[in-house]
């Protein structure tokens, strides 16, 4: 989720091409020594067929292996979400 979340900052601070998203996603991966990346691809919503700029709705999709456990994730990029590290207690409408 770092990864996905790194490259989502990338993509919000203006960084659109599509290329550099997915090597903020490899560095990450690559800071984790049991972690080893089996992809990360930016996809079009409706084909899947890969983009090399990114745009609001472009998903990033992510396999990884941690040992012999395949770890999957993917996020739409440009779409509101709750913070994951406030809890669903009406907490992050008040932090304003």
């Amino acid at each position: 989720w770092r990864g996905l979340s790194a490259a989502e900052d990338r993509f919000n601070a203006g960084e659109a091409r599509a290329g550099r998203l997915l090597s903020t996603i490899r560095k990450v991966v690559s800071e984790h020594p049991r972690l080893r990346l089996q992809y990360a691809e930016a996809v079009d919503p409706g084909t899947l067929d890969s983009v090399s700029e990114a745009r609001e709705g472009t998903v990033i999709a992510v396999a990884a292996f941690c040992g012999s456990t395949r770890l999957i994730d993917n996020l739409e990029l440009g779409q509101q979400r709750p913070d994951p590290r406030v809890e669903s207690t009406g907490l992050a409408e008040s932090r304003g």
